[in-house]
């Protein structure tokens, strides 16, 4: 089957980065499952997400629906094309029976459907009915000989976008796009844009996947926590030039594809203005963030970038009820799946119920959160220096957050000692931020000068280029914590000029 032909499997593909993130992540996960003779390389799933295959082998087929947590074949994508469709549908897959039925002549027909969010960023939590152009799934290669479905048209033109299985030259003609594109940025001043359009420009001369977003974005969450926050903005200021431009061009589902990548860029930028203190120009980019989110129509996604404002909303100094606002729209959009995405959204509603005073609430949220985490992969819990991971430390920093507000000091010290322990090294603010938790835990409890002394010896230990306004957010908090006939204290009055905003 020629290129032109080939339909991406995007059922396969979201699972994969909803659930593992990396190519590698997931090949490492089926090939438990898989003996040597069959084992999975990254390059193996990328053809699948190709649609170079379209129906692997019986013992990788049974590996990747254990990984991905799928119950049948076709919840993944995957299908025989030397086969029609299962016959309770006519040949049609299930999820498109309705659509297709009555095609005859390879035509779209619009079809109505219900939707969370309008594509111009509707509401979360509230059905939108739109219009749809429903594509009818094209045919692919299987790693056996291909032949055509009976009876299903292979078209597949989405309105105004490059056609992807009825002409020979729909790829040529983007690939090309994509170069004249990217070659503009080469004359960029900045020359990080430059060397980056220089890369891509090749990477789309040699091989069109572009698979490498999703291992810049995953590089992103790995260096947020490691690197200066002024050069992870400077690289990214060039990627999101870059990956702006090539969604300019793209079509279907790459363009879909790097609306999800701007989606997670436009995260990180929010994040590092809000711990900047810029909360006026973080509230623009969660808004694009949640933009791009919604119009690449990924699930994960549209939860992902809400989860991060609802965290990001504890310390920006918005007021707790419109926080919790935000996360009460979007939580029903996760249907109770366990991700990073879901984990995070919970964990951030905990703590703005903390900050409203509904102690009670959350900490039944925080027990509702340690079932949930329970739940995630082992991929996830393990990716334990990432921002898009959820490991364990994350569930017993919220623990420490919304004990140390109700002035539970036992469960506060449990909790802290738990995320103290299981901190990486490069992870030092953030331990930081427990052990402030926790001095706010013992001024609540009636430990004045304990609380005070432990908080001004974190802030000591922790070198100054790691303090940030995150910190001192959570620093206030302990200030705030301290009695009003108590704050005459001189440690107090100390702690409060080192945190004064």
């Amino acid at each position: 089957m020629t290129e032109s032909r080939r339909t991406p499997n995007r059922q396969f593909r979201d699972a994969r980065l909803r659930l593992f993130g990396t190519r590698e992540a997931l090949a490492e996960a089926a090939n438990a499952y898989l003996s040597p003779a069959f084992l999975l390389s990254p390059h193996d799933i990328g053809k699948i997400e190709r649609g170079v295959v379209t129906f692997p082998r019986a013992p990788r087929r049974a590996a990747l629906r254990q990984a991905l947590q799928a119950p049948s074949d076709e919840a993944i994508g995957f299908f025989d094309s030397r086969r029609p469709g299962p016959a309770s549908t006519g040949g049609v897959w299930p999820l498109m029976a309705d659509a297709h039925a009555g095609w005859t002549d390879g035509q779209h027909r619009p079809a109505r459907r219900e939707s969370f969010l309008s594509i111009n960023g509707g509401r979360a939590g509230v059905p939108v009915t739109q219009t749809a152009s429903v594509d009818p799934p094209a045919t692919g290669p299987s790693e056996y000989p291909s032949q055509q479905w009976p009876g299903v048209p292979t078209t597949r033109r989405m309105p105004g976008n490059v056609p992807y299985g009825d002409d020979s030259s729909a790829i040529p003609m983007q690939r090309r796009d994509l170069l004249k594109a990217v070659s503009v940025l080469a004359a960029s001043a900045n020359p990080l844009v430059q060397w980056e359009a220089l890369r891509h420009g090749i990477c789309a001369a040699v091989d069109p996947d572009l698979d490498q977003w999703d291992q810049i974005v995953a590089d992103y969450g790995n260096a947020y926590y490691r690197q200066p926050a002024d050069q992870v903005l400077a690289t990214l200021r060039a990627d999101l030039t870059v990956v702006q431009t090539m969604a300019g061009v793209a079509a279907g589902a790459a363009r879909n594809h790097l609306l999800q990548v701007m989606a997670r860029l436009s995260v990180l930028v929010a994040q590092s203005m809000v711990a900047a203190g810029q909360t006026l120009v973080a509230a623009r980019w969660w808004r694009n963030a949640q933009s791009y989110a919604d119009k690449s129509g990924d699930a994960d996604s549209i939860v992902l970038t809400r989860a991060w404002d609802v965290v990001n909303g504890c310390y920006d100094g918005r007021p707790p009820a419109e926080t919790l606002r935000l996360a009460d729209d979007v939580l029903p959009l996760t249907h109770g799946r366990a991700t990073s995405a879901s984990c995070g959204l919970l964990a951030g509603r905990a703590q703005a119920l903390s900050l409203a005073g509904e102690h009670t609430e959350a900490i039944a949220t925080v027990r509702q959160l340690n079932d949930l985490a329970e739940q995630l992969p082992s991929s996830v819990t393990r990716d334990t220096g990432s921002l898009w991971g959820w490991p364990e430390h994350r569930l017993r920093h919220t623990e420490a957050w919304v004990y140390a507000h109700a002035g539970q000091v036992p469960e506060a010290s449990r909790a802290r000692e738990q995320a103290e322990q299981l901190y990486p090294a490069s992870l030092l603010r953030l331990r930081t931020q427990v052990q402030l938790h926790h001095a706010a835990a013992l001024i609540r409890g009636g430990c004045i000068p304990d609380g005070l002394r432990q908080a001004a010896d974190a802030l000591d230990q922790l070198p100054s280029d790691q303090h940030n306004e995150l910190l001192r957010t959570v620093a206030r908090q302990v200030t705030g914590a301290v009695p009003a006939q108590e704050r005459n204290r001189p440690m107090y009055r100390e702690l409060t000029e080192r945190v004064v905003a």
